[in-house]
């Protein structure tokens, strides 16, 4: 998982902008101005969470154990950004691959191959932050 998650932090940005229009019952003219301004709060968002990846990995979260196995360290803090690093990137693979219906189809291009593997460590990676007993609400 070291290296999975080091090579989706990596891949980060992936996916820059939204792929349909904002609206279909808008005016071009106020289309291009909402997307102007979103295009600009996500790219603000994208420099915030690339600064926070830099400083992620610089701080070495990863601790080894015996085996070849590794703990990852970090705080509550670092959750959010964290996964909309990886959701960036596994959405980014996703459309990488075509928007597969099925995600678990392992595509035979080395590329496409790729972007399969680092979409399932997104998910592996998301669904063990959000599962984690500390992010449970009680008695639920």
């Amino acid at each position: 998982m070291k290296t999975g998650l080091q090579a989706v932090i990596h891949r980060f940005p992936m996916k820059e902008t939204p792929d349909l229009p904002l609206s279909k019952t808008m005016d071009e003219g106020e289309i291009r101005e909402d997307e102007a301004i979103l295009r600009e709060s996500l790219q603000e968002i994208r420099d915030q969470n690339m600064e926070f990846a830099v400083a992620f990995l610089r701080r070495d979260p990863f601790r080894g154990t015996k085996k070849d196995r590794w703990i990852l360290t970090f705080t509550e803090a670092d959750v959010e950004p964290l996964l909309k690093i990886t959701n960036n990137v596994r959405i980014g693979c996703w459309a990488k691959m075509g928007y597969p219906e099925d995600i678990h189809a392992i595509p035979e291009s080395p590329e496409l191959r790729e972007a399969f593997y680092l979409m399932y460590v997104c998910g592996v990676f998301q669904e063990a932050v959000i599962e984690a007993p500390e992010n449970q609400e009680e008695g639920g």
